[in-house]
């Protein structure tokens, strides 16, 4: 049984695993990894029976899916990778490779709908990106998406959860 969440370079690997079983070399290439660590990464993968090995082939093991999806795809594992790549993305804001805005304002109605107009915008076109992958694959390495936040709330709801986890 998995008792904490994953590490975002066992996330990596999962998700070139997705599609379908790859070597070791191919992960390599999808990843980024440096051998050293992406053999690592498969042995601790392989030792919460995540994924199996056979022969010269790495895939997710469906068999055992009960003990690792609710951590890979549940409420807590989705918000300790947001936590962990958003904590990155602040440390490194001032790279060249990332953009990271925050901004509090106040939104009059008009533009707060507005707003929410431009979110979901943005939410489509992500949404249809993704499915016309789906129809017309492109060959793209695990390493080289893009990861993108977004959302607003009020500066109310948040000073009050940051209140109640205190």
């Amino acid at each position: 049984m998995i008792s904490s969440g994953l590490l975002i370079v066992e996330r990596v690997v999962l998700e070139s695993l997705e599609k379908r079983e790859q070597t070791l070399n191919e992960l390599k290439e999808q990843t980024g990894f440096s051998c050293s660590l992406l053999k690592g990464v498969l042995q601790l993968l392989l030792s919460k029976r995540i994924i199996k090995k056979d022969k010269h082939f790495y895939l997710l093991n469906w068999n055992e899916k009960k003990s690792w999806l609710p951590i890979v795809q549940g409420r807590q594992g989705v918000h300790s990778e947001l936590r962990e790549l958003l904590n990155i993305m602040v440390e490194q804001e001032k790279s060249e490779s990332n953009i990271f805005r925050f901004k509090k304002v106040w939104l009059e109605p008009k533009e707060k709908e507005e707003l929410e107009r431009k979110w979901k915008e943005i939410e489509h076109f992500m949404n249809t990106i993704k499915e016309n992958r789906k129809r017309k694959p492109v060959r793209e390495r695990t390493i080289g998406k893009q990861v993108i936040f977004f959302g607003v709330s009020p500066y109310e709801s948040l000073v009050d959860g940051v209140i109640k986890s205190a």
